[in-house]
């Protein structure tokens, strides 16, 4: 006798006028209801490859209490490089994550990091995959190569 595989499925919504998505799994679906639309699948290519990278995650995390400056970025996270966070942040920032703002004068810069609305409008989407790593642990892409 075979088990039956329920397959969930997936949908997101996103409020028009706060922009705040929301991501719902219903227990099953049938093999033609399940079939992505290719606009669903280039956006969410689009929205993961914009999160992809090493460091991006932890940044983001890092800025989720407020602003900060670059010396403090570097502390919270200790093992990346003053290249790479600056690299990451400029992605982050040319992605609409991160919002950059400079102070001072020529003499004394003084430039802050921050979340974006649109960073704060990802809140659902890291709760589902944190409910996830919760429930199914760290997958080790050796074992499945």
């Amino acid at each position: 006798m075979q088990n039956a595989i329920s397959t969930p499925r997936i949908s997101v919504s996103v409020c028009e006028q706060s922009g705040v998505g929301a991501v719902s799994v219903s227990d099953s679906c049938s093999p033609d209801s399940c079939v992505p639309d290719s606009d669903d699948v280039s956006k969410f290519q689009a929205a993961f490859k914009v999160l992809a990278g090493k460091w991006k995650v932890e940044i983001l995390f890092a800025l989720i209490k407020g602003p900060r400056r670059f010396g403090d970025l570097r502390r919270a996270i200790p093992d990346i490089t003053q290249h790479m966070l600056t690299a990451k942040l400029r992605e982050l920032a040319n992605s609409g994550l991160v919002r950059r703002t400079s102070y001072g004068n020529d003499k004394l810069p003084h430039v802050e990091y921050e979340l974006t609305e649109a960073a704060y409008g990802l809140g659902a989407v890291f709760e589902v995959m944190v409910g996830w790593s919760d429930r199914f642990g760290v997958v080790e892409l050796s074992h499945h190569i």
